[in-house]
């Protein structure tokens, strides 16, 4: 399929009782969870190890693309496997902010 990938962008912060290490262990194993919903091509997890001007603000971030096309927020947060991934981050402390976006400007 051709077009622009829809891309979701999430950033995260570990529960005040984890440490680091652990988020993002948990991290890892909830995106085995989450690559199952339909239409994913990509799904990177970055740690934040600092910011370059003052401490980073959140401890990880991931990169989601779907297949050009799709309604990438419908099957994240409808999808059986998509319902089943956000299960998995209920009662979870700390922070969560989804940004979405279907287009891109590359440079290099």
């Amino acid at each position: 399929m051709s077009g622009t990938p829809h891309v979701l962008l999430v950033m995260a912060t570990r529960d005040p009782a984890e440490t680091h290490d652990e988020f993002m262990a948990w991290w890892h194993n909830h995106a085995a969870t989450a690559a199952k919903i339909p239409g994913i091509v990509s799904y990177r997890v970055f740690r934040c190890s600092g910011g370059l001007e003052r401490e980073a603000e959140w401890d990880g971030f991931s990169l989601i693309e779907f297949e050009p096309g799709l309604d990438a927020p419908n099957l994240l947060f409808q999808s059986p496997e998509g319902k089943a991934a956000m299960a998995e981050t209920k009662g979870r402390g700390g922070r969560r902010f989804i940004l979405g976006s279907d287009s891109v400007h590359q440079v290099v």
